[in-house]
Formats: C-alpha cells, structure tokens, sequence
C-alpha cells in the first residue's frame, strides 16, 4: 500500500511540475510600439531623410510590434532607391509589411508593420471616406503572426483621415472588421483625434485603449506636445493586461512623439 501511495505521490508531483511549466511557457510579454514617423523627415531639418534615427527609436525601444505612418517607398522626396518600410526592416532586424495609401511622387506613401515575428500573412484594406468631402485615401494595413507561448495574433496599423466625417466611417469600418477576427488583435495608428471625442469613444467601446489621462499621453507636436492622438488598442476579449506604457520623449526624428505599450499575457 505504501508503495502505491509513493508511486501516486511522484506521479502528482510530476503533473504539478508540467501544469506549472507549462502555465509559465504560456506567459509572457509582447511590446508594441505606434510611431508617426513623417516619411523619416526629422522636422528641424526640412528635406533631409534620416532613417537612421527612427530605426534607432525602434530598437531602443525594444519593441516585438511595430506600426508606423506616413511612409515613403521610392517616392522622389525621399529618394527613388529607397523603400523606407524595407529599410527599417534591415536596420532593426524585423519582418517589414507596407500598405500602401497613395501613389506619391513616382512611388507609394502609406503604413507599415514591423515584426520580430515571422509574417504568416499579410492583409491590406481600404478605408471608406465620406463622399461629400475631400481627402487623402486611407488605409489599414495588418499582418498574422505567431509568438511563441501565445499563439496567433493578428497585428493592424492605420493613420485616420483629418476630417471627423471621414474619421467616423473609417471606424466603423475597422470594428465591423475586427468582428470577422477570430484569435487575439493588437491594433495600432496615429488616429487623428482625442480622448472624449466622438471617434474615440466609438473605439473604446470596442477595444481596451493602453494610455494614460492628460498630458501624460501627449505625442504630438513631438517638441511640446499638447495633444494625444497615436494609441494603442488590443481587443476587450483578449488576453492581454497593459504591464507598462509611455510616450518616448524624442524630439528630433519625427514631429510625433512614438507610443509604447508592453501587454502581458
């Protein structure tokens, strides 16, 4: 009886030791950043491209999860042979996805994702714009992924229209998108608007926001910024928890200041 006992004892032990290993092996951290990077245009230097200095934002940061805005690809302001989304793949070791927005200048201007992650695949939608006014076309650009521990995860990045009108429609469409989502969404962007506004509170309706209140979530203008308009969201049913965020105090790469968020899962 004795050596039954024994036997059951190790056996429980080592199903607790699994279970446990296994619990730690499916947690973790992911960490995202939102970065209006104004086509690699540091604003004090009008014309000079600098991707140097915001691929050295990025790997400061430390981010598994890059979304960036204002984009240039072969466009002649930036210069014809360069593809900033590929370029800051290469200088920051990630997987580079560009979506484009607009032709512009004899290439494309839009968003891109950044991954540390391999992309398993990539998605890009047009955002709906209102017909009675003017605006420049919008995108959502997203990539699925895998993150060891977690498992899939669908990553989207977009820069909204000026205009409340277009803004509201651009929403919508991006909640009835993430409706059609069935595993995890991080989803980051320069929004155009502020907390307590009407596209905002749209938003928060459906996602979790990381953030702070006032001054605290300020990105733009980078040198003294007043306003908060780049976040970023991850879905309410998701399992994440919002560990850390901040807004990088850099003031010379681009006229935002870039968000950061760390999710724990």
């Amino acid at each position: 009886m004795y050596r039954i006992f024994h036997v059951l004892f190790l056996l429980l032990g080592s199903l607790c030791l699994f279970i446990a290993d296994t619990l730690a092996q499916q947690s973790g951290t992911i960490k995202v950043l939102s970065y209006n990077v104004h086509h690699c245009n540091p604003p004090a230097h009008p014309g000079h491209i600098d991707v140097e200095a915001i691929a050295g934002v990025i790997r400061k940061s430390g981010a598994d999860l890059v979304g960036l805005q204002e984009i240039d690809v072969h466009t002649d302001r930036s210069g014809k042979a360069l593809n900033q989304a590929a370029e800051l793949g290469r200088l920051t070791g990630m997987y580079p996805y560009f979506a484009k927005a607009i032709d512009y200048q004899g290439g494309e201007y839009g968003v891109a994702l950044l991954s540390k992650f391999p992309i398993i695949d990539s998605f890009r939608f047009s955002l709906p714009m209102d017909e009675r006014l003017n605006g420049e076309a919008r995108v959502i650009g997203a990539i699925r992924i895998h993150v060891p521990g977690f498992g899939d995860l669908l990553f989207g990045n977009t820069h909204l229209d000026l205009a409340e009108a277009h803004q509201l429609l651009q929403v919508d469409y991006i909640i009835d998108k993430s409706r059609e989502v069935s595993i995890p969404l991080v989803l980051t962007g320069d929004f155009n608007a502020e907390p307590g506004s009407t596209v905002m509170e749209r938003l928060d309706r459906y996602f979790i926001r990381a953030g702070k209140a006032g001054a605290a979530s300020f990105t733009y203008p980078a040198t003294e910024p007043d306003r908060a308009i780049d976040f970023i969201f991850h879905g309410k049913n998701d399992p994440f928890e919002v560990l850390t965020y901040d807004v990088i105090d850099d003031r010379y790469a681009s006229d935002h200041r870039p968000v950061f968020a760390e999710l724990g899962f």
